[in-house]
C-alpha cells in the first residue's frame, strides 16, 4: 500500500513453484496502474522478477506520459528488438492469478494485460518450436493461439 501511495503503483512477484509433476512458473503483477491512469495492470509470466519488474516500470512511465498499449496487438517498444502481444486476461484468471489486485480492487472491476513475449529466435508460445525453457501460458484463451483472424 506504501509504495501504491507513494508511486502510484506496486510490483508483486509470486515465485514459481515446483511440486511433484506440476511446475508453475513465477509471474509478476502490477496493482495501482488501472487507479491511476484507467489503463490496464500488467502481467508478466515466466521472466525473473528484476526484469519483470523493470518492464513494468517501463510501462508505468509510457502511461505517465501518455502512451497505453495497443491491446490485442504486437506492441515493439516494450522489449528491446522483439514484438510483444499484448493480450487482455480472462476473468478465471484475475481469480486464479490477482488475488492481491482483487483485494486492493474490491473485486474484478480492474483491466489487466499480459505482455506475451517471444524466444531469443523470435518465436511465442504458440509456435512449434518455441524454447522449451520458458513457461509461459498465455492467460487471455482468444490468444492461446496468436493472433488468429
Amino acid at each position: 500500500m506504501d509504495n501504491i501511495e507513494q508511486f502510484g503503483f506496486s510490483v508483486m512477484h509470486v515465485p514459481e513453484t515446483i511440486a511433484g509433476a506440476l511446475h508453475e512458473p513465477g509471474y509478476s503483477f502490477s496493482i495501482g496502474l488501472y487507479k491511476k491512469f484507467k489503463l490496464p495492470e500488467i502481467m508478466i509470466v515466466g521472466l525473473d522478477q528484476e526484469l519483470s519488474q523493470t518492464l513494468i516500470e517501463n510501462i508505468s512511465a509510457d502511461y505517465e506520459e501518455g502512451r497505453a498499449l495497443k491491446v490485442g496487438e504486437f506492441n515493439a517498444d516494450i522489449v528491446e528488438n522483439f514484438n510483444c502481444l499484448v493480450v487482455p486476461l480472462d476473468l478465471p484468471n484475475y481469480i486464479a492469478y490477482l488475488s492481491w489486485a482483487r483485494w486492493f480492487y474490491k473485486g474484478n472491476d480492474f483491466e489487466v494485460v499480459q505482455i506475451v513475449y517471444p524466444d531469443l529466435l523470435g518465436l511465442f508460445p504458440w509456435d512449434k518450436d518455441f524454447s522449451k525453457k520458458i513457461l509461459q501460458p498465455v492467460l487471455g484463451k482468444k490468444y492461446a493461439k496468436g493472433l488468429v483472424g
